[in-house]
């Protein structure tokens, strides 16, 4: 158990420093996580043990900000681990899975996030810190019936002037012989007015700085995309996968001067090696 809280405590402190130079790995983070659990759905051999989790390192290209069109490249750690109930997840946060029924389970957690948004970063030529991150509070529901799982969540950010984020994503994972993955997946989320204004609004401060309109953004869907994994399992417990996703920017997040100055078609790729516990 020592052993278990230590490598915890040192994935911690890399994902917090991970955070801190940029909070946009969490974009690679969200691949790992399908993947992994799609070695755990085709692994009978698995270890029963409470504890669970994986390790690794991955290579990301992806816009720097939402709405760019300009790629950048990092290299970002990946990190997944659940005790029983409890789980550490780039994607959920820090929270507890509640399962109703075989197929069907519900996860309430807290996560972090950067206030700033990623273009004004950008823009200064800055990264954000621990000062600048806020929490959040989620709820997910996932029902999975065979190969195909379905998750629905909703995001509140505790911080009064950035609203609230709800999605929903339908994906399939897929065999293909005894060391081979295929996992598909197509998403969409709406947002409200604060939490769109929070990423692509336009302030009357923020227009005479960088010389945008001024806009004021309002509630609706603020993306539709599609993901794809494929995994190939080089031992019972190591892992490469390449990722890739695209994401379409729409009509409330488009129209803003932020995304017109850039695209509203948004790629992601990379590579993950992972390693399970």
């Amino acid at each position: 158990m020592n052993n278990i809280l230590s490598l915890m405590k040192t994935m911690g402190h890399i994902l917090a420093r991970s955070l801190k130079a940029s909070p946009s790995i969490v974009l690679m983070l969200i691949f790992s996580v399908d993947i992994l659990c799609a070695d755990d759905l085709n692994d009978n051999n698995r270890s029963k043990s409470s504890f669970k989790g994986a390790i690794g390192i991955g290579v990301v290209t992806k816009t720097r900000y939402e709405g760019s069109r300009e790629y950048t490249q990092k290299a970002v750690p990946v990190l997944e681990m659940s005790y029983k109930s409890f789980f550490i997840s780039p994607l959920r946060g820090i929270g507890i899975s509640i399962p109703l029924s075989q197929e069907f389970e519900i996860a309430p957690s807290i996560s972090i996030y950067s206030k700033r948004p990623e273009w004004e970063m950008e823009k200064r030529g800055e990264t954000a810190s621990f000062n600048d991150l806020r929490a959040a509070a989620s709820i997910s529901a996932t029902y999975r019936y065979g190969r195909i799982a379905s998750s629905a969540w909703v995001l509140k950010r505790l911080s009064a002037d950035d609203g609230m984020l709800v999605g929903l994503k339908i994906g399939c994972m897929n065999t293909i012989g005894e060391q081979w993955m295929l996992n598909l997946s197509v998403s969409a989320e709406y947002a409200d007015k604060k939490y769109n204004q929070a990423l692509f609004g336009i302030t009357p401060e923020q227009s005479g700085e960088y010389h945008f309109d001024i806009y004021e953004a309002k509630s609706g869907f603020k993306d539709i995309g599609i993901n794809a994994s494929i995994s190939y399992r080089i031992t019972k417990t190591l892992s490469i996968s390449a990722v890739g996703g695209y994401k379409r920017l729409l009509d409330i997040a488009a129209n803003s001067p932020i995304v017109k100055d850039g695209t509203a078609d948004q790629y992601r790729v990379g590579i993950i090696m992972s390693h399970r516990i």
